[in-house]
């Protein structure tokens, strides 16, 4: 985990400790992390998403634009957002529905394991701009900008509860 998402996991960890009156096994440990983190229910989910980029040849001038669908609160909406990435492109696109403004704070990514077929986690903590909030997401994809995607949605999820 990145190392400014401790206290906020560490936290849950030990809610979760104190109320049962004992230390915890890891799988107890990556059942509350799947629970609070990747398999997050919520107000939002991610349908299908496509990007496309419009870059100069030195890359500066890059625009990023995500359209994808979601429900949100059960309802199919279709998103466009336009960003400097995949991810900036994503916010914008739910801010236009509704969802809220945030602003991403942090981002880590790494392999799970070793090799080409390895799947990418992604850490995403994001700042709800409306309340000062920041939360953590985790999104888990073979695809990094689709890891990164699902963390942010796990993120506006936990952000909404």
């Amino acid at each position: 985990l990145p190392k400014a998402m401790h206290p906020e996991f560490g936290h849950i960890v030990q809610v979760e400790t104190d109320s049962r009156g004992t230390e915890l096994k890891k799988e107890d440990i990556f059942s509350l992390f799947k629970d609070n983190y990747i398999e997050v229910p919520g107000v939002l989910e991610l349908v299908r998403y496509k990007v496309n980029e419009d870059a100069s040849d030195d890359g500066s001038d890059s625009v990023v634009t995500l359209e994808g669908e979601v429900l949100y609160k059960g309802e199919k909406k279709l998103i466009e957002g336009k960003g400097n990435g995949p991810l900036s492109a994503y916010l914008n696109g739910l801010e236009q529905i509704g969802i809220g403004r945030f602003t991403i704070h942090s981002y880590d990514e790494h392999a799970r394991e070793d090799g080409d077929r390895s799947q990418a986690i992604a850490y995403v903590q994001v700042e709800n701009l409306s309340n000062g909030m920041k939360v953590f997401g985790v999104g888990i994809s073979p695809n990094i900008t689709s890891a990164s995607i699902r963390a942010i949605t796990s993120a506006v999820n936990r952000s909404h509860r």
